[in-house]
């Protein structure tokens, strides 16, 4: 787990729940952005993008959570 993250003092359990309630909560919110919002420009690290990107970004960030979750712990638990 991460170095700065108490991860691996939660179940599997806990961490899938926070996950899907965090991913609920971003398709939430961008699904309430109308057009003109989502392509105002954001500046994102270094980067300079449309904010309706940033929502891929982090739609993309949390699918590769679920996925390393799948990986590298749900195999541990059959």
């Amino acid at each position: 787990m991460g170095a700065n993250s108490n991860a691996d003092e939660l179940s599997i359990e806990q961490l899938l729940r926070e996950l899907r309630i965090t991913r609920q909560s971003t398709i939430l919110m961008f699904e309430s952005f109308n057009r003109e919002i989502l392509g105002m420009d954001c500046v994102f690290t270094d980067y300079v993008m449309p904010l309706y990107t940033i929502g891929l970004t982090v739609a993309g960030h949390q699918i590769h959570h679920f996925n390393i979750i799948k990986e590298r712990y749900i195999p541990l638990d059959k």
